[in-house]
């Protein structure tokens, strides 16, 4: 009954409480209320990779904040050629985004867990 709706709930020095419910086998998880990764936020990130030229020759993609790692099939799809590389500076996220298997390991960014600032 896992693929229909399973919870889990993970502790968070910088974030607190993290809450990842999958729903009809979707995951979504929610920091504070705010949605990090989930269908709505996918449909954003589909709708704002459209707007990108098919002619264009990106080569690096640097994304600020890794969200549990929802939305990095979308951008390895889009830009199957460019160099990943995602700044997070909660390292629980980035064990969420291994736990939930939001990406493959190959197509996994070169993870920097820092500050965006400091980075």
């Amino acid at each position: 009954m896992s693929f229909l709706y399973e919870s889990r709930t993970y502790s968070s020095e910088k974030n607190v409480l993290i809450r990842c419910v999958r729903i009809f086998g979707r995951w979504s998880v929610r920091v504070a209320g705010i949605d990090q990764t989930s269908p709505y936020v996918s449909a954003i990130w589909k709708r704002a990779l459209r707007r990108v030229s098919k002619n264009s020759s990106i080569k690096k993609v640097l994304i600020l904040g890794l969200g549990a790692g929802g939305n990095i099939k979308l951008i390895h799809r889009k830009f199957s050629g460019a160099k990943n590389t995602a700044i997070e500076w909660d390292p629980i996220m980035v064990d969420i985004a291994k736990n939930l298997k939001f990406f493959k390991q190959d197509k996994s960014p070169f993870l920097i867990i820092d500050d965006a600032l400091k980075a």
